[in-house]
């Protein structure tokens, strides 16, 4: 389990970065995941996401992932539409009527 956190960390340029955000070089969305140094890609860099942030923001009328579903992707899970809906947000219920 050490080595993968080292790995992941490796992609940090520096320890202040840990601190202050993600910087230019890294995604934001992947960032909110518990600081995961994803190296953002040239077509998103303006963004500031990667590749699979990118095109779900470009799939899903600009929105960027819920943090259920980042997560559910850094754990190594396949999102396919039926993933989406059990991650999704739930609905807000209507307000009940007094009798």
């Amino acid at each position: 389990m050490a080595a993968s956190i080292v790995d992941r960390w490796s992609l940090c340029e520096t320890p202040d970065q840990l601190k202050h955000g993600p910087g230019d070089g890294l995604c934001r969305s992947c960032w909110r995941d518990d600081q995961a140094c994803v190296p953002a890609v040239a077509r998103y860099r303006r963004l500031g996401l990667c590749r699979w942030c990118g095109d779900w923001r470009a799939s899903h009328k600009g929105r960027i992932p819920t943090m259920p579903i980042l997560r559910a992707h850094h754990a190594g899970q396949r999102i396919t539409v039926a993933a989406e809906a059990r991650y999704a947000r739930r609905p807000l219920r209507a307000k009940q009527r007094c009798a």
